[in-house]
């Protein structure tokens, strides 16, 4: 985590996720965002309520966190939370192999939905936003050899559901209905729409459009800002005989 001094108009990821640091690192450049460690404890949060109100007040309170955490400071903090829910059954990441294996069992066989809390702040006003992204997925049958085989590699460990779906975790989805990114742990599309609404704070020097990549493209055009006509190559008209 760099010292806190230096986050001067920063965008701050405040996640642990390896997922969502590489997803920021493709959308703003590895030089665009700033990761910062945000240790919270989820448990704190109330398991009370639908499991979208529920993923929703755990990301909302990553944010309130490192909000208190850093008063004061000038930048824009993106946080987020993902949750597998299969039934009326939350899961989270697994503690341990066999929970591993518990969980990719409940799984087998049936639909699931994943679901991804997004929260953003301007740290200097503390105003925050959180939205929730849904998506369906349908896990093939697995036999005991596979999901074995699958909890092996080490990959379900750090994953809520204990599957990534962007490496091994593919071979144990049949097909999914929504956002791709949202079950990877971040729906890009989700949150970037929510940067571009985002109310600037007319106290912060972080300029939320100089980091929406399709903002950041010059226009090319002519002085009357319509595009310029470029010489396709046509043939010269032919000379008279």
């Amino acid at each position: 985590m760099q010292n806190s001094r230096s986050w001067t108009a920063e965008l701050i990821l405040a996640s642990g996720s390896p997922r969502r640091k590489e997803i920021f690192a493709r959308l703003f450049g590895a030089d665009g965002f700033v990761v910062a460690d945000n240790p919270f404890d989820e448990s704190a949060v109330s398991a009370t309520g639908s499991h979208e109100d529920y993923v929703a007040r755990v990301s909302e309170e990553k944010c309130r966190a490192f909000l208190r955490e850093h008063p004061g400071l000038d930048g824009f903090v993106v946080t987020a939370d993902t949750l597998v829910v299969c039934g009326r059954a939350r899961l989270g990441k697994p503690v341990d192999a066999a929970d591993a294996a518990k969980m990719l069992r409940t799984l087998s066989g049936r639909r699931h939905r994943v679901l991804t809390a997004v929260s953003m702040a301007l740290i200097r006003s503390g105003r925050i936003r959180t939205e929730v992204e849904s998506t369906d997925v349908w896990f093939a049958r697995l036999d005991e050899r596979l999901i074995d085989w699958y909890i092996s590699t080490g990959e379900p460990l750090d994953k809520a559901g204990a599957y990534g779906i962007q490496e091994l975790g593919a071979v144990l989805v049949s097909r999914i209905r929504g956002c791709y990114q949202n079950v990877v742990g971040l729906p890009i599309r989700r949150m970037m729409d929510m940067m571009e609404h985002f109310e600037q704070d007319p106290g912060s020097h972080f300029m939320i459009s100089n980091h929406l990549p399709w903002k950041q493209e010059k226009t090319m055009g002519g002085p009357d800002g319509r595009p310029e006509e470029k010489d396709q190559g046509h043939p010269q008209d032919p000379t008279p005989v």
